[in-house]
């Protein structure tokens, strides 16, 4: 059992956006919400890690569209 707060009602869990062009959409949310990356090294690429200004935590993953990951929606 964490003794983690429990988080506020609308506070976002985890989203990952799957994409074939992932830098570009990683600068576009890191422009637009002011939110920090983080890499995550995936071998060959890395996709990353979004961590929203002031967290100390990352909410959400900007991945690209291969390998394992070729054919999410």
């Amino acid at each position: 059992m964490s003794d983690d707060p429990k988080p506020a009602v609308g506070t976002i869990a985890w989203t990952d956006l799957t994409v074939p062009h992932a830098e570009p959409i990683r600068d576009f949310y890191q422009e637009v919400t002011g939110w920090q990356t983080e890499r995550v090294e995936m071998g060959d690429y890395e996709d990353w890690c979004m961590i929203p200004a002031g967290a100390t935590n990352p909410t959400a993953g900007i991945c690209h569209a291969i390998g394992s990951n070729a054919d999410l929606p």
